[in-house]
């Protein structure tokens, strides 16, 4: 039987974590079940293993003074619990190989919606553009104010965000500022 390999051996053992687990969230439903299930069966085909090993070893080295006589029908019932143990092995491998990676977005969350290319394309191009105006706009105050480069961008900020609170009804008319 081939040993089992650490599952990511670079990392602490506090942060393995098994390839097919998403995140904090852990196994996907039914994982678990189904791994105990391989590892049952892979300890219950071990067991069968060794027990017939066992049988054999006592038919292969009798007391002496004894002559045994190992035949075909002995050999096939003593390998019969190592059969069952395989196919009940592959059946719950097969079991788990089922149990999806991953599954859909819609199905783990319904209310989240993927964006698709063309909209991904849009909102990245309105970032940029307010990016691209935020930086013009705390470049504006360098030379009137003395800590514009420390606080240019938050300053910019605040004044966007308490325009974006202001409606246009309660915010002042430029020309009663100017009287």
């Amino acid at each position: 039987m081939p040993r089992a390999r650490p599952l990511r051996p670079g990392l602490p053992r506090q942060l393995r974590r098994h390839p097919r687990r998403s995140g904090p969230q852990g196994a996907e439903p039914g994982e678990e079940t189904a791994s105990a299930t391989v590892a049952a069966a892979r300890k219950a085909l071990a067991e069968a293993e060794q027990a017939r090993q066992g049988k054999l070893g006592k038919l292969k080295n009798p007391a002496p003074g004894q002559e045994t006589v190992i035949t075909n029908a002995m050999l096939a019932k003593m390998n019969a619990p190592v059969a069952a143990a395989h196919r009940t092995l592959e059946e719950a491998r097969a079991a788990a190989k089922a149990i999806p990676a991953k599954i859909p977005l819609a199905e783990h969350n319904p209310d989240m919606a993927r964006l698709e290319t063309e909209t991904k394309l849009i909102t990245h191009a309105v970032k940029m553009a307010a990016f691209n105006a935020e930086t013009a706009l705390a470049r504006d105050p360098h030379g009137r104010y003395t800590r514009a480069g420390d606080e240019a961008y938050a300053l910019i900020r605040e004044a966007l965000a308490a325009a974006k609170t202001s409606s246009p009804a309660t915010a002042p008319s430029p020309s009663a500022s100017t009287r």
